[in-house]
C-alpha cells in the first residue's frame, strides 16, 4: 500500500501520511480522533471531523498531533467520528 507523505511530523516525530488517524489534543484538554485526507480544493492536507475539514497549518500550530493508526488497519477508531469536539473552532482556514 502506497501512502503519500504530508511533509509533517506528529509530536513524537513520526512522519504523517495521508490515511493516518490522528489524535488531536486541544489546548483546552479535549481531543478528537480524525483521519488525514488530501483536500484537492484547498490543495493541502486536512483532518476530517464531523464533516468539517481542518487544515494542518491551523492544527499544527495550536494542537498536539499524535498518530494512533491508519484507515486501512484501524477503521474502528473512527466509529461515529464523534470524539471530543471539533478543533480549530474559529481558526478554520
Amino acid at each position: 500500500m502506497l501512502k503519500q507523505f504530508t511533509g509533517l511530523r506528529d509530536s513524537n516525530n513520526n512522519s504523517i501520511y495521508e490515511g493516518d488517524i490522528l489524535r488531536v489534543k486541544i489546548d483546552t484538554g479535549s481531543e478528537i480522533i480524525a483521519p488525514v485526507i488530501r483536500d484537492i480544493v484547498e490543495t493541502g492536507y486536512c483532518v476530517k471531523y464531523n464533516g468539517e475539514l481542518y487544515r494542518f497549518n491551523t492544527l499544527k500550530n495550536n494542537h498536539k498531533l499524535e498518530i494512533i493508526g491508519n484507515i486501512h488497519e484501524n477503521m474502528d477508531l473512527l466509529e461515529g467520528n464523534a470524539y471530543g469536539k471539533p478543533c480549530g473552532n474559529n481558526d478554520k482556514e
